[in-house]
């Protein structure tokens, strides 16, 4: 009898654990205005990853990002910023999610971040 109980008691904890991560995964997609004016498109590649590009505006075309996966509250990767080029990678990272979503790239060990 207590091992049914426990098993239902996982059971239930597993679906709402699911639900809450993919109603962040989708707290993260879609259109967002950065603080320049554009406008990026921050989309799902599965998996609980995201992509950013930016879709209008100053820098229109431009990959901000690809595929970063969840680690923890955040997505953890690497990304591009536009000033720079594609030569240089920074350490990024994106929280956030419903109203506003803050995407932060770092590189030389933290010290220099935008």
């Amino acid at each position: 009898m207590k091992i049914k109980s426990i098993l239902s008691t996982m059971a239930i904890s597993t679906v709402v654990v699911a639900f809450t991560t993919s109603a962040a995964f989708a707290g993260a997609a879609g259109m967002w205005k950065r603080p320049n004016g554009s406008i990026a498109k921050v989309t799902n590649c599965g998996g609980g990853k995201i992509s950013a590009k930016v879709v209008k505006g100053k820098d229109a075309g431009f990959n901000m990002f690809h595929c970063l996966p969840r680690k923890g509250k955040a997505w953890k990767g690497t990304m591009k910023h536009p000033k720079v080029g594609s030569w240089m990678n920074f350490n990024g990272t994106v929280t956030g999610g419903g109203s506003t979503l803050r995407v932060k790239g770092c590189a030389i060990g933290g010290s220099m971040c935008d």
